[in-house]
């Protein structure tokens, strides 16, 4: 797939900027670090020594904002501690995807150690729908619960938290979507909540239930219990839904990915160490937020969009290496699956895009979409032409009326909770955040959907909004990226939405030869005055301006590139531009 030739170059700092430079200068120093990586820290707002060295070294002790200022969030743990005491029976319902399921096993995994009778619930993506449904309400009743307790969802669900209070049982909202109506649950546990301290660090929900566990901690020990395990023991968790979920991995959030990460690497957890496994990923080798998004995580979300979420939650909890293993290979074959479902619902979607480029967002349904993909093929489409996007498909019959399941992906500029939202007379439930969501409707309201979605994304976007841009940290000279300094970019890890990989800028690259791997894929090498440099051009192959002889502009992040026991530093191709000169 080729990049879009309009890409906009778009600097986050200018590097030439006198004042920038002896910024960096004096960071550098304090630092004792190369000016190019000082440069870097402050182009991502990190301006003096005790911010950089925060940002390179977080620790829990002094870095975590305290957990107790989260709104509502000692009540919880009030509540939830009784419940544990009392010996009452406590259900954790989670929702089927990565942040959710990760969410869900710290907290029965903690309760667990701590005695209590709990036991959790993760729903079926085809049969029962996102979040928690009245159905389910019903059945946790029927089971004998006391106390029902939603992670990763529950905060648009008024009508069953009322239920759940009907049935007899309390309930505890762990959730970190934007609430609407507020429910009327026992406790109400949201950082998206206007008025809460701890909304400007955009948790996920794995990361909320982490620092629950802290403040739940605490509560125990004041109410006299012992056998009670260290949060930081959950840290392994915490990280992969916080890496998934694509929070800004900055504050908090980073602080939970750089220590999980760590945990990570080391975990003893079975299922987590057979993950590990079927992904080929060796022990003792490091271990980086590239292994949780792009292996590990497609693999857990494998099981709820094609499978059993709540295979996931077993896999998380079980202590049996055995059962793991089995339940890590079956989601690797799920993974397989949701694969060939998602090669064949892009195709079908770029069959279906007409005047794409005319329109200012993209709505497609078809009647063959899988609805454990439509989320990741919006994503690919927001990729491929920068709109809002929503894509859906069939459901089931609701009194001989197609139920439709739309799931959006969007760009910086479409807030999708609050477009939804004025979207809600359409709609028969909704929910989301800024970058992503999903809704359901009837086949009816269908095309006056698409038309109003296409409404709201022109009278809001300009043409800037719409337009792609490659953000770039630096422009520097080839002679400058050398192993030394490709090496030391290893300390800003982990990268991710807040943080990405550093991506440089040079001009005046002349490619000296190019040669194709596999289908879609080329091998360069680019020189500039005297320095030459290997680079790779993931889906690339084809492009008009990467053709030996021709002289380029290029945005790439550099790496260090391991094969056949040899450690080389290469470019990795973002985009690229005709040259002036």
């Amino acid at each position: 797939m080729l990049l879009n030739t309009s890409t906009r170059l778009v600097f986050k700092h200018e590097s030439k900027d006198q004042d920038f430079q002896e910024r960096a200068r004096a960071l550098a120093d304090r630092l004792s670090v190369d000016l190019y990586f000082a440069m870097i820290l402050i182009s991502r707002g990190i301006v003096d020594e005790k911010q950089a060295r925060t940002f390179l070294a977080p620790t829990l002790k002094n870095d975590l904002p305290d957990p107790s200022s989260i709104k509502g969030i000692q009540r919880a743990a009030e509540i939830v501690a009784d419940a544990v005491i009392e010996k009452k029976n406590i259900t954790v319902f989670t929702d089927f995807d990565v942040d959710g399921l990760s969410s869900g096993a710290q907290l029965v995994l903690f309760l667990k150690q701590c005695g209590a009778r709990v036991s959790s619930y993760t729903p079926n993506r085809f049969t029962e729908g996102y979040g928690l449904s009245s159905d389910a309400v019903r059945k946790i009743a029927e089971c004998g619960a006391n106390l029902l307790v939603t992670v990763d969802c529950g905060i648009s669900n008024k009508t069953e938290i009322s239920l759940a209070k009907e049935l007899g049982m309390m309930s505890v909202i762990l959730d970190h979507h934007l609430p609407h109506e507020m429910p009327d649950a026992d406790a109400v546990v949201d950082p998206a909540q206007e008025d809460c301290p701890f909304n400007p660090y955009s948790l996920a929900a794995a990361g909320l239930v982490f620092m629950f566990l802290i403040v739940l901690r605490r509560v125990f020990i004041e109410k006299g219990l012992t056998k009670i395990p260290n949060p930081k023991d959950f840290l392994d968790l915490a990280a992969l839904g916080t890496i998934c979920d694509m929070v800004p991995l900055q504050g908090p959030n980073r602080l939970i990915a750089f220590r999980g990460l760590e945990a990570l690497e080391r975990t003893t957890r079975p299922g987590l160490q057979s993950l590990k496994d079927v992904c080929g990923v060796k022990p003792g080798k490091s271990f980086s937020s590239g292994h949780v998004g792009f292996m590990l995580g497609p693999r857990i979300n494998a099981a709820g969009r094609v499978g059993e979420g709540k295979d996931v939650m077993e896999l998380f909890t079980t202590p049996d290496s055995k059962k793991a293993k089995k339940l890590a290979k079956s989601m690797d074959k799920l993974n397989q699956k949701r694969q060939f479902l998602e090669r064949e619902g892009l195709r079908v979607s770029l069959e279906l895009l007409e005047d794409v480029d005319s329109s200012s967002s993209i709505a497609i349904y078809d009647e063959s979409f899988h609805l454990g993909v439509i989320g990741i093929i919006a994503q690919r489409l927001v990729e491929k032409y920068h709109k809002p996007t929503a894509v859906m498909g069939p459901s089931e019959l609701d009194a001989e009326e197609l139920i439709i399941k739309g799931s959006v992906r969007s760009i910086s500029a479409f807030h999708v909770a609050d477009n939804l939202e004025k979207l809600e007379h359409l709609l028969l439930n909704f929910g989301g955040h800024a970058a992503a969501g999903g809704f359901s409707l009837k086949l009816s309201k269908l095309e006056e959907f698409c038309a109003t979605w296409e409404d709201l994304a022109k009278s809001s976007l300009t043409e800037d909004d719409l337009a792609p841009k490659q953000k770039v940290d630096l422009e520097i000279g080839l002679e400058h990226i050398n192993f030394e300094f490709v090496s030391n970019l290893k300390s800003l890890e982990p990268f991710g939405v807040g943080n990405p990989s550093p991506v440089f800028y040079s001009d005046r690259l002349g490619v000296e030869s190019v040669k194709q791997i596999g289908e879609n894929h080329l091998k360069l090498l680019l020189c500039q005055q005297k320095k030459k440099i290997q680079a790779v051009a993931w889906k690339l192959a084809g492009h008009p301006l990467l053709v030996k002889g021709k002289t380029i502009r290029a945005a790439y992040s550099p790496e260090i590139n391991n094969y056949g026991g040899v450690s080389s530093v290469q470019l990795n191709i973002k985009e690229v531009w005709q040259d002036s000169l």
